[in-house]
């Protein structure tokens, strides 16, 4: 989804429990709705925590669930990170919430702190 920012995507993708390779024409009317309602959800509630920044200390500060994470907040798996694109943008996933509609995962790297 152009505009969307790669922590908003990552979230996004977690909230809907969609793995991040899954192509967009794939998704049912249902998931669609319900990935769009995710992405919102965790975008309102990072604008929502900059507003009630004062001194600019809080901005993005919405506590993501899965980016930038090791383990998963839900199952406690080991969180995934693949560089997807042009760009190698860093996505994390979970490949236990996260799987794929065929059940198998891509090529992915464990997730290092940095």
């Amino acid at each position: 989804m152009p505009g969307v920012g790669n922590i908003i995507k990552c979230e996004g993708l977690f909230g809907a429990s969609l793995h991040p390779l899954r192509c967009g024409t794939s998704l049912s009317s249902e998931e669609a709705i319900h990935l769009v309602t995710c992405l919102r959800g965790f975008a309102k509630r990072w604008f929502d925590n900059c507003r009630l920044s004062k001194d600019g200390a809080g901005m993005g500060c919405a506590v993501p669930a899965c980016y930038g994470r090791s383990v998963c907040t839900r199952c406690k798996a080991e969180l995934l990170l693949i560089k997807e694109g042009e760009r190698r943008r860093l996505t994390f996933f979970c490949p236990s919430c996260q799987v794929d509609a065929a059940g198998a995962a891509p090529a992915e790297q464990r997730h290092c702190q940095l």
